[in-house]
């Protein structure tokens, strides 16, 4: 199409289809703006499209994949059409986008509504939907739809003002209005426009759209879902052309594909075949004819294969009278990569994967020929038999690549050379210090020997210049001194010779360790004293040794001996007893450090003899003391004895010990005297009297007491027991005194005094409870008037006979009576006459019967019968029976209770338990006011029911309503339980009417309770019960009080019933239980912080994820790590790890997890110039270089060289940048092209890379040199001739404070010495010792520290300084 290039895909379909639509008229002028389109149906409409070619092989008619589509160019541009020039030639159209259509979401509807105006709507529509028609016969209206996907569809720079953001605008045109009739030829002056569309026969529709210029009306029949459409269109007579396809000729446009169809030559014979039921869609079927090539084949090199095609009544694209000439042959070609200019490649360790076979496929594909390959194979002597194995070894070598068929596979062949050469490496050598006569091989380390070449060593020493070969193992025998070493990797078949070199020390070795230890003997106080002496192998540098003497571990100046040790000077020999350490310090030799060794001995007390006071007491309350005294005291010895047992007050055995001699120089051990003593304080004799006392029948005894004889005054005598006779009656008993086992043991006691003990009686007085009339027993309680009496209160129950009932015959005779501790039970009596309880009943045996009666007859009662009615609580042992008790009573209230029987005889303490009687007895007890009946219309059945031994049983009971009392009898004495059964008759006022509240309620807590009331109307109904029942018993229960209970989530329904007349209200509880959260975990973006300030964010996954939420508190462990705020963002702060921890508000879950804070480490800058750390000299002179030599820093990444002139004749040189060193690793340097005999000074400074920055840590101090062929010369060396008053000697040992001297000179290597600078002097420890400019040392504090003594060149003396 005109102005725009369409690209096709290269795989091919069976057809390519070409789709028309009809559509709908446009005017043609849009308010003075011209439209494009490209010319779809003229002559010129695909005369720019790229090749399109089909698979290798495949038949004609086969489809196209994929058509391209144009790109995209503006809708509208400021031209004008001109609506009234009916010849003009040119087409002015309106294109649409294609490239892009599948990237937007946006589409517009443009309406042609066949009244003179177009108008353009906004709308949506899916991409995989096809374009249709829509039109009404009564309005004559068409609709193409877009399938747009992007915004301000018809929005451009310059007609924004008139789309915008509308959702509507209509343009008006000059055309003049459809007639009715619809004759269209009628139309002269007007262009008219059609809409096509093209695509694939395919599922996914690319759509384009174009209005183009045509004449001719055609009037074509098309289908919607409900009727037959008709309506004209405009066609124009060119079809659309097909892009060519290589090697093949087109046939034409076919309605359909493979060999049928029918040709169609024009937009008029297509519209005939469109598809009434596809909208009257219009696909065409593209049709070629193959071209079957002819190769020939032509070697262009070694390595480049060409194929062209000879045929020459189809001239395809690869055709060619010969090699030379085909303009656009099949080619193959071998490459081989990643070689130099002299087609090598160096030694990798891998297998060469350089060589590469371009055009392969292609031509395989088209020229039908098999390419195998690549192989190798040596040449040149490299022994390598051909192989589709890449190699890897030195060596020269052949690739190459067979072209042919079955018949012939190495019909042609392509070859390359190339060599793989040996590779170098860069290795590294390190060597710890070699301490001297060490006995472990010393190890040097070598780095980068990957081709495992054999490694020989060669040493010097640092500052001589010649390199001596040296076994591995013999390095640990070289004397102490600074050495360099070279390592030389020796060549192998894949890597070349190579040396690396690095500096290493040879250091004194220690003769003494940790362990080290002094000879020495113990001794006794008082004895000749040992001398300590060390094993020769601590000194084998034969250097001087002496000892101290100290009382504690390790041994140093402040646990020295002294006159507190009987020592006569400070770490002299002690004298007293004890344990003491003895430290032998033996001085440096030439290879030995000096060194230490420590032992231990003791000075043994000596043994005493001891002298006792003997001692016999009698117990008086006062304290008694025995003695002793030491007979072998040596004189001027003081000793202060201190005992145990010595002292005693109470009657006893004792014995006394010394604890403490008060003399360390002295021991109780080995004593050949007593060292303890037996001595005794004896009983004293007391007489025991009991004290006379009483108490109320039925009460606790009182406490009993006494009084002693012969007591010491002041104290109370303990460990006795008073006991009385026993019995409850009320009588005198006797009292006696006993001993037991806790009786005071400072005396002897008399115990056969005697005392009394009286028991009154009760003091009785009765009362009514229930009078007795003629038809009805009555009840009195009798209790004693004695305060706190258990009676006073509690009472014993008795019945009254009936008025006018003839008296029992045995009344009297027994004492019969209830007892009642159930607080709801007002009054209860044991119904059953003592004629009863004495002949009829399995309570009394006979013999006990004619006691009891004859007693009675003497004028005595010795027998009681009593009931006990108790409280009964339910247990779960009792579930059978509340479910038994329950079926029967229903929901009626019920009183459990406990009913026991029991018989005493003779004022017995205790009473025997009758719980089988044989025949009934019977009980009476009043009504618990809140059973007794007070509802109107109701009659109310009591029924006791009783359970015993597993035995359920419903006893009859007969209820007195004037009394309120129920009776009943039973034969077994156990558990009852008191309910009934009301019966209802029709109340005189039923209820007409319920209501309740609240109207609703919420609960957010299990086991929440809610009291829920309801109200009966009228209020004076006779009866008002409710029952209460819950809809949803999961969510909440309510009990027979209307008390509702929260159970789960939900909603549940209360209904309230009232008894009478059934009336309900209802109330909603809902249950709102928070889901708590049950798990916290905590994902980090990072874990690993690395600058300061840097920060991640924490996010947390809560589980349930229906849980409700509760806020989060963040917390970190170590704020000077990592801080963390509300929101869970960590802030690093400083190096190390932290845990940030996540807990919910209420502190029940939490989650943690680990920050670590690495932030590099900034390299330590040593502000201060001086010596010891950096040391730079001058090694070696000419006439015209010096160079320059100094110690490695660790860490540093390399060095700068600074120097210049010396100052000289008044002039001053400032230091210049000379070199940079960039290898940390690099030790010399040296500076060429100097004048002879002149003097040079530089500067060393070592540097570390911070952020690509050289940060200068370390600067030596500055290095004068002479270069040779002048009247002045260097030094070799510096000499010590004395420090102090010590000669030839590079150690001195001084006390805090105290000076010494250091004499020095240099040492000329040839020439006399002209100064720049004199001697220096500096100290590795000013805190140890200091030393002044001119040498001289003072003592600061204890320890050891190092004075460099240096020439101006360099050269330097180590001295020892040792403080104490």
């Amino acid at each position: 199409m005109k102005g725009n290039r369409i690209k096709m895909q290269k795989s091919v379909k069976k057809f390519l289809s070409v789709t028309l639509i009809a559509s709908m008229l446009i005017p043609s002028t849009l308010n003075g703006y011209t439209a494009y389109a490209a010319d779809l149906f003229s002559d010129q409409g695909m005369n720019e499209l790229d090749e399109f070619t089909d698979k290798a092989g495949e038949e004609d008619g086969k489809s196209v994949d994929t058509v391209g589509m144009p790109e995209a160019i503006e809708i509208f541009s400021d031209k004008g059409l001109n609506a009234t020039d009916e010849s003009s030639d040119k087409k002015d159209t309106l294109q649409l986008q294609g490239d892009y259509v599948n990237e937007i979401k946006d589409m517009f509807i443009i309406e042609n509504c066949h009244n003179g105006s177009m108008r353009i709507k906004s709308g949506k529509l899916e991409v995989s939907e096809k374009p249709k028609i829509e039109g009404s016969s009564k309005e004559y209206n068409f609709t193409y739809t877009y399938n747009r996907e992007r915004s301000n569809f018809l929005t451009t720079r310059h007609h924004s003002e008139y789309l915008g953001n509308n959702k509507s605008c209509v343009f008006k045109s000059q055309v003049n209005a459809l007639p009715e009739s619809k004759i269209i030829n009628n139309w002269g002056t007007d262009n008219l426009y059609t809409v096509f569309y093209v695509g694939t026969y395919e599922d996914e529709y690319y759509y384009k759209a174009a209005f183009q210029e045509v004449r001719n009306p055609v009037k074509i029949v098309y289908y919607d879902e409900k009727r037959i459409k008709e309506d004209w269109v405009w066609t124009n007579d060119a079809l659309y052309t097909p892009p060519e396809k290589k090697g093949s000729e087109f046939l034409g446009w076919f309605t359909k594909s493979g060999d049928e169809g029918t040709l169609i030559n024009s937009a008029d014979e297509a519209i005939g075949f469109s598809d009434k039921s596809k909208n009257n869609r219009i696909e065409l079927y593209a049709h070629w004819k193959d071209h079957e090539h002819s190769w020939k084949y032509f070697k262009n090199s070694n390595n480049v294969l060409e194929a062209y095609c000879s045929e020459e009544n189809i001239k395809c694209d690869y055709y060619g009278q010969d090699g030379k000439t085909a303009e656009n042959p099949v080619t193959l070609t071998l490459q081989l990569a990643g070689l130099n200019e002299e087609g090598c490649i160096s030694y990798s360790g891998s297998a060469y994967g350089g060589a590469k076979i371009n055009g392969k496929d292609n031509f395989a594909s088209l020229t039908g020929k098999t390419v195998t390959g690549p192989t190798y194979e040596g040449r040149a002597g490299t022994d390598y038999k051909e192989s589709s194995d890449a190699p890897q070894n030195v060596g020269k070598y052949t690739v190459k690549v067979a072209i042919g068929d079955s018949s012939n596979p190495k019909q042609y062949e392509l070859t390359a050379d190339f060599e793989i050469t040996k590779a170098s490496i860069s290795p590294k050598i390190s060597l710890d210090d070699i301490i001297y006569g060490q006995e472990i091989a010393p190890n040097v380390k070598v780095e980068g020997n990957l081709g495992n070449g054999k490694v020989t060593y060669q040493y010097k020493l640092s500052n001589s210049g010649t390199y001596v070969n040296i076994e591995e193992t013999e390095l640990a025998k070289l004397p102490v001194g600074q050495y360099s070493l070279k390592a030389t990797i020796q060549a192998t078949d894949n890597y070349e010779e190579v040396s690396a070199e690095c500096n290493f020390n040879v250091i004194k070795a220690d003769a003494t360790n940790e362990n080290s230890k002094v000879s020495i003997a113990n001794w006794k106080y008082g004895d000749k004293e040992n001398h300590p002496s060390i094993d020769n192998s601590l000194n084998p540098g034969n250097g001087k040794v002496t000892y101290s003497y100290h009382t504690a571990e390790p041994c140093t100046a402040d646990n020295e001996t002294s006159e507190a040790n009987g020592a006569t000077e400070i770490g002299g020999v002690p004298k007293n007893a004890g344990t003491y350490y003895v430290k032998a310090e033996i001085s440096a030799t030439t290879n030995y450090n000096s060194g230490t060794a420590t032992g231990s001995f003791t000075i043994s007390p000596r043994p005493v003899e001891l002298k006792w006071s003997a001692s016999e007491f009698t117990y008086d309350g006062k304290e008694h003391t025995v003695t002793a005294t030491v007979k072998n005291a040596l004189e001027g010895d003081k000793l202060n004895l201190q005992y145990s047992g010595d002292k005693g007050t109470d009657a006893d055995n004792y014995t006394a010990m010394i604890t403490n001699l008060g003399n360390g120089n002295y021991t109780l051990q080995n004593s050949q005297s007593e060292t303890s003593h037996s001595w005794e304080i004896k009983k004293r004799e007391v007489t025991v009297i009991p004290d006379d006392s009483e108490k109320h029948i039925g009460r606790l005894d009182p406490e009993l007491t006494y009084k002693v004889e012969g007591l010491v005054e002041g104290e109370k005598l303990y460990g006795l027991k008073l006991e009385r006779e026993p019995g409850e009656d009320a009588r005198a008993y006797v009292i006696s005194a006993k001993e037991d086992a806790n009786v005071d043991r400072n005396y002897t006691v008399d115990v056969t005094k005697k005392g009394t003990f009286t028991i009154k009686d009760h003091e009785w007085v009765e009362n009514d409870i229930i009078p007795a009339t003629t038809w009805s027993e009555g009840m009195k309680v009798k209790t004693c008037k004695v305060t706190g009496c258990n009676y006073n209160k509690m009472g014993k129950y008795y019945t009254i006979p009936k008025s006018g009932v003839k008296k029992d015959k045995y009344e009297g005779t027994i004492d019969k009576y209830a007892q009642i501790y159930d607080p709801d039970i007002k009054g209860a009596v044991l119904n059953t006459s003592e004629t009863s309880l004495l002949k009829e009943l399995d309570i009394f045996t006979e013999d006990e019967a004619d006691k009891i009666e004859q007693a009675y007859k003497d004028g005595k009662n010795i027998a009681e019968v009593w009931l006990k009615i108790s409280l009964h609580t339910l247990t779960e042992a009792d579930a059978s029976f509340k479910a038994a008790v329950e079926k029967i009573a229903g929901s009626a209230d019920t009183k459990y209770f406990d009913a026991d029987l029991y018989k005493r005889m003779n004022g017995e303490k205790d009473g025997t338990a009758i719980t089988e009687t044989g025949k009934p007895i019977s009980i009476r007890f009043k009504v618990p006011d809140k059973m007794v009946n007070k509802q109107p219309y109701t009659i109310r059945d009591y029924k006791i029911i009783r359970l015993h031994n597993g035995q359920i049983d419903v006893l009859d009971a007969f209820f007195n309503s004037s009394t309120n009392e129920v009776t009943f009898e039973t034969d077994k004495l156990s558990i009852f339980a008191l309910t009934y059964k009301d019966t209802y008759y029709s109340p005189s006022y039923p209820v007409t009417g319920l209501k309740v509240s609240p109207e609703s309620i919420t609960l957010t807590k299990k086991d929440e309770v809610a009291q829920l009331t309801a109200e009966v109307t009228p209020s004076y109904a006779d009866n008002k019960k409710v029952t209460w029942k819950s809809s949803d018993e999961k969510v909440a229960t309510v009990d027979e009080n209307g008390k509702a209970t929260a159970v789960g989530n939900g909603t549940a329904t209360i209904t309230a019933t009232s008894v009478s007349g059934s009336y309900t209200a209802t109330i909603s509880v809902t249950v709102k239980i928070p889901v708590e959260i049950e798990k916290l975990t905590i994902e980090a973006e990072k874990n690993k912080l690395t600058q300061t300030g840097e920060t991640t964010d924490l996010k947390v996954k809560i589980e349930p994820e229906n849980a409700d939420e509760q806020k989060l508190i963040w917390k970190s462990d170590n704020e000077m790590v990592a801080s963390v705020d509300a929101n869970g963002r960590v802030t690093a702060v400083g190096n190390g790890t932290a845990t940030i921890t996540v807990t919910t508000e209420d502190g029940k879950v939490t989650a943690s997890v680990m920050i670590t804070v690495e932030v590099p480490q900034k390299p330590v800058i040593n502000k201060t110039t001086g010596f010891g750390r950096l040391k730079a000299r001058s090694v070696k002179q000419t006439k015209t270089s010096v160079t320059l030599q100094w110690n490695r820093i660790k860490g540093a990444d390399g060095y700068l060289i600074y120097g210049n002139l010396c100052n000289a004749n008044g002039k001053e040189y400032k230091y210049k940048k000379l070199a940079t060193i960039t290898s940390g690793k690099t030790q010399t340097w040296t500076q060429k092209e100097l004048k002879k005999g002149t003097f040079y000074k530089y500067v060393v400074k070592a540097y570390k890379l911070v952020d690509g920055k050289k940060v200068v840590t370390d600067v030596s101090t500055s290095v004068h040199a002479v270069t040779q062929g002048g009247a002045y010369g260097i030094a070799k060396s510096v000499s010590v001739t004395k420090i102090g008053n010590k000669k030839n000697t590079l150690e001195i040992t001084l006390k805090k404070g105290q000076k010494a001297q250091i004499t020095a000179k240099e040492v000329k290597k040839d020439n006399k010495i002209k100064h720049h600078r004199n001697l220096c002097y500096e100290s590795s420890n000013t805190k140890v010792a200091t030393v002044t400019s001119k040498g001289l040392i003072q003592a600061k504090g204890k320890g050891t520290c190092t004075i460099w003594v240096y020439a101006q060149n360099g050269v330097y003396k180590e001295l020892t300084v040792t403080v104490k």
